[in-house]
C-alpha cells in the first residue's frame, strides 16, 4: 500500500481516544524513528516481524486524526520509511521464519503481506483499541484511514486470492461479502504462540516408548472426531496441507525422544520417513501396543487419514500414503488387515477409506516392536502338551510322526530335494483329525504344537463369523495371516461348521466363505489341523488339500488305563492305591475320564476337607459317564410339606 493518512475533523470524541492523544502520537513517532535507525538487515525470528508490523500500524493509527501539518508530514514520511524497510528486511530474511516463509511461499504482493500482518497482529491483540478485526468490512475500514482502496482490500481477500487459496487466511463466506468472516488458521496461530523447541520425551526402553504412544493415539482420535464433526463443510474447502499443530507438537517431542536412542530400529525407521508417514506408522505401533481396540475406526483408512488432516480435501490427500505405492506399504511395514477385501480388484478411494490397516510381521521385526494383544479371530496360546504325554494308537502315531518331522525341517524336502521348484503352491502341512468326541483330537493338535515348539491358534467361530456381507471372508483371510505371522499351528476345531459341503448351502455367501477357506488352506505355508466328528459333512474338495488324515477311535481298555494314570493328579487325596486296570475296563475316552475325575473330586470334597477319594467314588463317576450309573435329573426337586 502507499501510505497516505487521511485526516479527519477533530471533535470531543476523537480527543478522548487514547491513540489520538498528542502523547500517543509522540510515542509512536519516537518508536518508529528508533526502529528505522536500528532495524536489522534481516529478520531473525517471527517476533521481530510482528514488532515491525505493530510499529507501522501503530504509527499510522496514532496520527490518523492529526491536524498539525508539520506532524502529519513527519508521520507520513516516517511511516513510508517503516513500510519500505519492512518489505526490504523480509526480502533479505533467510528461510526458517514462519511468517516470512509463509509470505514467500504464497508469493504475496506488498499489499497482501500488509493485510496478512494486519490480521495476524489483530489475532494477538497487538493493534490497540482499533485491533478487533473480524470481517472484510473491519479490514476495509481499518486500512481506509491509510488511503488504501476498499476495492483493493476486497480483491486481496476474495475467495480466489492468494491469501485465501494458500490458506494463510480462512474466509467464511456469508450472504453479504462485507460480513465475510476472516481468521488466521488456528495451526498458524498456535505455531506462533508456541515458538519454543519441542521437549523430548524420555524413554527407559523401547517398550516404554510404545507405552507413551498412548498420548499420540488419543490426540489422533480427538482430531479424527473434530474432522468428522466438520464433514458438512464443502469438499473444496482450502486446507493447509500440513499436520495440525497439536499432532505435530507431540510428534516433534516423540521424535526428539527417539533421537536419544539412535541404535533402536524404530528410531532409524522414523528418521527415514516424512512426518506424515512416520505418524501413520506410530499409530499402528500404538495399535499393537493395545492403546485402543484393534478394530477401532482410527485404524481404518479414513481414521488414519483424518487424524492428521485439517479438512476433507487433505484427508483424501493423506489417503494416498496408504496405497500399495505408498512408502509404508512398499517397504512392507504395514498392510491391509486380511488382505484386499473380496471383490476389491483395484484399490480405489472407497476401499481404502473402509479398509483396516495393521503392522505386518516383517514390519514388527524391522521396528523391533511386539504385538501385545492376542489374535482377533481365535485364542493364541502356548501349548501345554507334548506327544510324550499322549496315549494314541500305534497307527495314529505312525501317521503323525512323519508329519512332525517334516514340519521341523521343511527345507529338507522343499528346498534340498527340489519339491518347491516343481510344486510351488499348496505345499503346506494340513491334517484332518476325525473321530468321536473326547478321543484326543484337540489334545493331539496341542501336542503337535508343543512338539514343534510353536504356539497354537485355536479358531474362534464367533470371532470369524460376521453378519455383514464380505466381513466373514476378511476374517478368514485374517485368521490364516495371523497364524502365519505368529508362526503358529492353526487349529480348526469342529471343522464341519466351516468347511461344510457347499451343495448343502442355502445362501450364496455360504458358498463364498467355503471357497475362501479352501483357497486359504491350500496357500497356507505352516501346519494347519482340522478336527471333526462329522466327516461326511465336509466339502469333498477339502480331501485334495489334506496331506494326512488321521482317524481317532475309542481307546482300548489298556489305553484307557494309561490315560487314567496320566490324568490322575499327584496331589489327589486317595484313601488307597487305585486299581487303574479296573478303571480301564470301562474303556472311557480321555474326555470322559476328565469329566469322571472332576465329578468324583467334587462329590468327595462336598463331604468335608478330610474326605478322601476312593476307587468306589471313581467307579461311580465313571459309570455315570458310560450312561450306566445313576445321576440326579436336572430340574427342581419334588417335595411335599404338611401343615
Amino acid at each position: 500500500m502507499t501510505f497516505s493518512v487521511i485526516p479527519t475533523g477533530q471533535d470531543s470524541s476523537v480527543a478522548r481516544t487514547p491513540d489520538r492523544l498528542p502523547g500517543a502520537l509522540l510515542r509512536a513517532l519516537s518508536v518508529a524513528r528508533s526502529w528505522v535507525d536500528s532495524a536489522p538487515a534481516a529478520f531473525s525470528n517471527d517476533d521481530e516481524v510482528l514488532e515491525a508490523g505493530g510499529i507501522f500500524f501503530g504509527l499510522a493509527s496514532a496520527c490518523a486524526n492529526c491536524t498539525e501539518p508539520s506532524q502529519l508530514e513527519e508521520a507520513e514520511t516516517l511511516a513510508t520509511q517503516v513500510q519500505e524497510k519492512i518489505h526490504q528486511t523480509m526480502s533479505a530474511s533467510l528461510p526458517g521464519i514462519l511468517l516470512v516463509d509463509a509470505c514467500h511461499q504464497a508469493n504475496l504482493s506488498k499489499l497482501e503481506i500488509e493485510v496478512f500482518l494486519l490480521l495476524t497482529l489483530g489475532t494477538f491483540g497487538l493493534l490497540g483499541e482499533r485491533g478487533w478485526i473480524t470481517d472484510l468490512e473491519d479490514t476495509q475500514n481499518f486500512l481506509r484511514q491509510f488511503g488504501v482502496s476498499p476495492l483493493n482490500v476486497a480483491r486481496a481477500l476474495s475467495p480466489g486470492s492468494r491469501l485465501v487459496t494458500s490458506g494463510l487466511i480462512q474466509l467464511t463466506e456469508v450472504e453479504s461479502p462485507l460480513q465475510s468472516r476472516l481468521a488466521i488458521p488456528i495451526d498458524l496461530v498456535l505455531r506462533l504462540w508456541h515458538q519454543g523447541e519441542a521437549v523430548p520425551w524420555r524413554f527407559r526402553d523401547l517398550e516404554d516408548a510404545c507405552d507413551q504412544l498412548r498420548r499420540l493415539i488419543f490426540a489422533a482420535r480427538r482430531q479424527m472426531k473434530r474432522l468428522e464433526e466438520d464433514e458438512a463443510l464443502p469438499a473444496d474447502r482450502p486446507d493447509r496441507g500440513r499436520m495440525p499443530f497439536a499432532i505435530r507438537r507431540l510428534m516433534s517431542s516423540f521424535r526428539a525422544g527417539l533421537s536419544v536412542h539412535p541404535d533402536w530400529p524404530l528410531t532409524q525407521a522414523i528418521q527415514s520417513l516424512e512426518g506424515e508417514d512416520a505418524f501413520i506408522l506410530l499409530l499402528l505401533i500404538g495399535r499393537d501396543a493395545g492403546h485402543l481396540p484393534p478394530d477401532h475406526r482410527l485404524f481404518r483408512g479414513h481414521g488414519l487419514s483424518a487424524s492428521f488432516a485439517e479438512g476433507p480435501r487433505q484427508t483424501r490427500k493423506n489417503l494416498a500414503r496408504l496405497t500399495r505405492n505408498g512408502v509404508l506399504r512398499s517397504k512392507g511395514w504395514i498392510r491391509i488387515c486380511g488382505g484386499v477385501p473380496p471383490g476389491g480388484l483395484t484399490e480405489d478411494e472407497a476401499l481404502l477409506l473402509e479398509a483396516e490397516f495393521e503392522l505386518s510381521s516383517s514390519g514388527r521385526s524391522a521396528l523391533g516392536v511386539k504385538r501385545r494383544w492376542t489374535s482377533r479371530t481365535g485364542r493364541l496360546r502356548q501349548p501345554n502338551l507334548t506327544m510324550a504325554r499322549l496315549v494314541l494308537e500305534d497307527e495314529a502315531r505312525t501317521l503323525i510322526d512323519p508329519v512332525i518331522e517334516h514340519a521341523k525341517n521343511p527345507r529338507d524336502i522343499l528346498e534340498n530335494w527340489g519339491v518347491r521348484s516343481t510344486i510351488p503352491y499348496g505345499n503346506g502341512t494340513t491334517l484332518l483329525f476325525t473321530g468321536p468326541p473326547g478321543v484326543g483330537k484337540t489334545a493331539t493338535a496341542e501336542a503337535i504344537a508343543g512338539e514343534l515348539g510353536l504356539p497354537i491358534l485355536v479358531v474362534d467361530a464367533s470371532a470369524v463369523q460376521s453378519c455383514w456381507s464380505g466381513e466373514t471372508e476378511k476374517n478368514i483371510v485374517r485368521t490364516f495371516r495371523e497364524a502365519a505371522d505368529e508362526d503358529a499351528v492353526l487349529f480348526w476345531d469342529e471343522a464341519d461348521s466351516f468347511f461344510f459341503n457347499r451343495d448343502a448351502a442355502t445362501k450364496p455367501w455360504e458358498v463364498r466363505e467355503v471357497n475362501v477357506l479352501l483357497q486359504e488352506i491350500e496357500a497356507y505355508p505352516g501346519v494347519c489341523i482340522l478336527a471333526t466328528n462329522r466327516e461326511p459333512a465336509l466339502d469333498p474338495a477339502l480331501q485334495r488339500r489334506i496331506c494326512q488324515r488321521v482317524a481317532f477311535r475309542r481307546p482300548t481298555s489298556e489305553m484307557s488305563s494309561r490315560i487314567w494314570r496320566l490324568l490322575m493328579p499327584e496331589k489327589m487325596p486317595l484313601d488307597r492305591p487305585i486299581d487303574y486296570e479296573r478303571l480301564g475296563r470301562l474303556a472311557l475316552t480321555g474326555g470322559e475320564i476328565k469329566n469322571a475325575l472332576f465329578r468324583a473330586a467334587r462329590t468327595v470334597r462336598a463331604k468335608g476337607k478330610t474326605a478322601r477319594v476312593s476307587l468306589t467314588d471313581l467307579l461311580e463317576a465313571a459309570m455315570i459317564e458310560t450312561g450306566l450309573g445313576k445321576e440326579e435329573p436336572i430340574g427342581f426337586s419334588n417335595f411335599s410339606s404338611s401343615g
